[in-house]
């Protein structure tokens, strides 16, 4: 999973070369024997788009997930309803030939009910609904000792189609945050002067646009009662 590409972080660092002989100035990126490699970049944009997707509590591309989840049925019950709150919002739609799969357990252990009726998925605020009563145990002993509990374990993909820009920046940023941090015996960009900003002054401002951007994106989800 990547929220950006190499080239993304070295127009961050605004990296040059200058020909000695016809003052020619280019773009420097990232290849095999520069430093960091490009092999060694790609993997730090790795390591910041799983940042990104921890800290914001969502994926900005299709990914796919386990999750068993328990809820609790009430002391009088005789079917109903159930909603279940997954991890993840932006859901996509459910398709079993794309590997998704919803189970519900019972004492001999899991049943598929993916193709079956009287379930409903919410996409958008990441819940599945279970509307028919087959799926929902039925109680006429009143009053019943303790709460019963329904279970159920889904595998379904979440996701964006399409990587925000802040998103793409931020992941460039962590990143050239990184290279800058690590160039101890060299500057990586200009050092303090009358004309530029200090180092320091620029991972500052790194540091509160990346904050900015996970607070805008992070998703809180939905807190089960």
């Amino acid at each position: 999973m990547k929220y950006c590409e190499p080239s993304d972080v070295s127009a961050v660092l605004r990296l040059i070369s200058e020909d000695r002989f016809t003052g020619a100035i280019t773009r420097l990126t990232f290849f095999s024997t520069t430093d960091p490699s490009i092999d060694e970049v790609n993997a730090w944009i790795e390591e910041a788009s799983e940042y990104i997707n921890r800290e914001t509590n969502r994926s900005f591309q299709e990914a796919s997930t386990t999750e068993m989840h328990t809820a609790r049925l009430p002391y009088k019950n005789a079917g109903g309803s159930i909603t279940i709150n997954l991890d993840n919002t932006n859901c996509r739609r459910f398709d079993v030939e794309k590997g998704d799969k919803l189970e519900i357990h019972k004492m001999n252990g899991w049943e598929d009910v993916s193709e079956k009726s009287g379930w409903w998925m919410d996409e958008i605020l990441g819940q599945i609904h279970f509307t028919y009563n087959t799926y929902l145990p039925y109680f006429f002993k009143y009053p019943r000792i303790r709460e019963d509990t329904f279970k159920c374990r889904v595998t379904y993909r979440y996701g964006s189609d399409v990587i925000p820009a802040p998103i793409r920046r931020a992941c460039a940023l962590i990143v050239a945050k990184r290279i800058v941090e690590a160039d101890w015996y060299r500057k990586a960009i200009p050092t303090q002067s009358s004309e530029s900003i200090p180092p320091t002054a620029i991972l500052q401002r790194w540091d509160a646009e990346i904050k900015k951007t996970i607070d805008i994106y992070t998703n809180y989800g939905v807190v089960s009662l």
